[in-house]
């Protein structure tokens, strides 16, 4: 489900474990991604057709009123715009001061890299 069209205090995002994937994610690298889905809330986003702010005050408001237990961020290597989904889920942790672990993959050659925020 997309990011900006859910509902921040919908229950089954409460306590969840959240992965925030680039919108070309799924299609593109399937075999990367299976292995991030299983056992968390995906929502789905892209930078390049979605205000960063967007998507930042989104994270923001998700932190707060969900308290998920962590967020994990996949994006694609090569895309300017997928940065954008790191930067605002560390922006989102910072202005809420939320001490939700997060977690940063972007898929280098098919394969899902661990980078720092």
């Amino acid at each position: 489900m997309k990011l900006v069209e859910t509902w921040v205090k919908a229950p089954f995002l409460k306590k969840s474990q959240l992965l925030v994937v680039g919108e070309c994610v799924q299609t593109t690298f399937p075999d990367a991604y299976k292995k991030f889905e299983k056992g968390r809330i995906v929502l789905t986003s892209c930078p390049e057709a979605e205000m960063h702010s967007l998507i930042t005050n989104k994270l923001a408001t998700i932190l707060v009123c969900a308290q998920p237990k962590d967020v994990t961020v996949l994006t694609v290597d090569g895309s300017p715009h997928c940065f954008g989904l790191h930067a605002a889920l560390s922006q989102a942790l910072f202005l809420t001061n939320a001490k939700t672990p997060s977690h940063h993959y972007v898929i280098v050659n098919g394969k899902a890299l661990e980078v720092s925020p």
